[in-house]
């Protein structure tokens, strides 16, 4: 899945509608712009992003040497990303991906 589907499903998670990605725009940014906000939303490499979008889905987050895993115990969703050298961008990606899960149930009608 692309970064950019990834990003639009993990906004739909927390009931936010992506209006565009920066790049439409001629900007060089990794990340989308939301309807309302100003600000770039980027929580696949912004750490503080990805920490409110954690907390808003209430995504627990586990480190480790190798991979970082998340979990959504409420909808039984496992996320495994390896660290690759560099464990918070691990980290960054595993909560989006697991985000990214939930927006695919509610987009599918599974929940709301």
């Amino acid at each position: 899945m692309s970064d950019q589907k990834l990003l639009e499903l993990a906004a739909l998670s927390i009931g936010e509608t992506v209006v565009c990605s920066p790049a439409d725009l001629g900007y060089g940014y990794e990340g989308v712009m939301l309807y309302g906000v100003q600000d770039v939303w980027k929580p696949l490499n912004d750490y503080g992003d990805a920490l409110k979008l954690a907390v808003d889905r209430q995504i627990f987050i586990l480190p480790g040497d190798d991979e970082c895993m998340t979990m959504v115990g409420e909808f039984s969703i496992f996320i495994h990303e390896p660290n690759n050298g560099n464990p918070r961008a691990a980290a960054c990606r595993a909560i989006v991906r697991a985000a990214a899960k939930i927006g695919e149930k509610i987009q599918s009608g599974e929940m709301e």
